[in-house]
């Protein structure tokens, strides 16, 4: 009787080893997937070797009509509720991870800094953070802020 137990816990441990042994396998297989990116790394290197965020900012954008012609593309909006109406133009720009979305098109914060201070009038920076990365949002608010611009966040 004694050795039938014996006999179900070798069973039961081998089982148990297989199992063990089969996840790291798949873990190793998925890291190497991954190129261990799983997790981030959090140093913005791409797997190219170039550090993505300063990529992003020193890009000029060729200038073009489009860019003569940004002060027309800038919406003037009335917000509705009477306590907090702003008649001046909102110029919007999104933070999709490291980008900096204006206008429906990438660009780097001295690019948009350029259109934001050639525009006429009475102006805000509306931000939206779509999934930002916190580098990437918090320079757009110091650039901002040291520029004396004035933003919402929504």
């Amino acid at each position: 009787m004694r050795n039938s137990i014996n006999k179900d816990n070798r069973g039961i441990s081998v089982v148990g080893v297989i199992l063990i042994i089969a996840l790291i396998v798949i873990a190793i297989v998925l890291f190497i997937i991954f190129k261990g990116g799983l997790f981030g790394k959090g140093d913005n290197i791409g797997s190219d070797g170039v550090d993505n965020i300063q990529a992003v900012t020193s890009q000029e954008a060729p200038e073009d009509e489009e860019t003569n012609t940004v002060k027309e593309n800038i919406e003037t909006e009335v917000q509705d509720d009477s306590s907090d109406t702003y008649k001046g133009a909102i110029i919007k720009i999104s933070v999709i991870g490291n980008d900096y979305i204006y206008d429906s098109e990438k660009i780097t914060i001295e690019k948009f800094l350029e259109i934001v201070k050639a525009t006429e009038g009475d102006y805000i920076v509306k931000i939206k953070d779509e999934d930002a990365s916190l580098n990437a949002y918090n320079s757009l608010i110091k650039k901002l802020d040291e520029n004396n611009i004035g933003y919402t966040e929504e």
